[in-house]
């Protein structure tokens, strides 16, 4: 069963690393959120296709798409993953966008 998910935290970056080495922003962002909770991203609930192209990688509390264009999103799905990546984002100084239109399965959000 699914539900809207309205107001979570969304952050957009590019998918490779402008600097030439691999370690993308959004790798850093994920990184920096196991800093806070070492259990939002460890083992994905989840490896699929994405309805629009690309791929999503399912977390309990955060989802990440790799999208084709070639970007990465990393979007909060509970009230816990949104107070992490808007700590993260804080920290770095980078923008948040809020969900208007994601759905989240229930049994995946945290008890």
């Amino acid at each position: 069963m699914y539900e809207p998910l309205i107001g979570m935290a969304h952050i957009r970056t590019a998918a490779a690393d402008a600097t030439g080495n691999y370690y993308p922003e959004w790798l850093q962002i994920i990184h920096e959120c196991n800093d806070i909770d070492p259990t939002m991203f460890g083992q994905p609930l989840e490896l699929a296709a994405w309805w629009a192209g690309g791929s999503v990688e399912e977390y309990t509390d955060a989802r990440v798409l790799h999208r084709e264009d070639p970007s990465v999103s990393i979007i909060a799905k509970t009230e816990h993953g949104d107070e992490i990546l808007r700590a993260v984002a804080a920290k770095r100084g980078i923008h948040v966008t809020e969900t208007v239109s994601v759905l989240v399965a229930k049994e995946a959000q945290r008890a």
